[in-house]
């Protein structure tokens, strides 16, 4: 289950470091994309990996 993650401090806000750039980053979109790998994926046949 995903849940134990939920409860780290991967979602805790941290303090504004000096030199740090996030603050002035601006995410303008994203575009997902499927996994194209042929270890992972093949369109032809599942991989034996899955």
């Amino acid at each position: 289950s995903n849940k134990k993650y939920l409860s780290t401090d991967l979602l805790r806000d941290e303090p504004v470091r000096d030199g740090y750039l996030s603050p002035e980053v601006e995410l303008l979109g994203f575009e997902a994309t499927g996994r194209s790998c042929a270890m992972c994926w093949s369109p032809v046949q599942e991989s034996p990996y899955r």
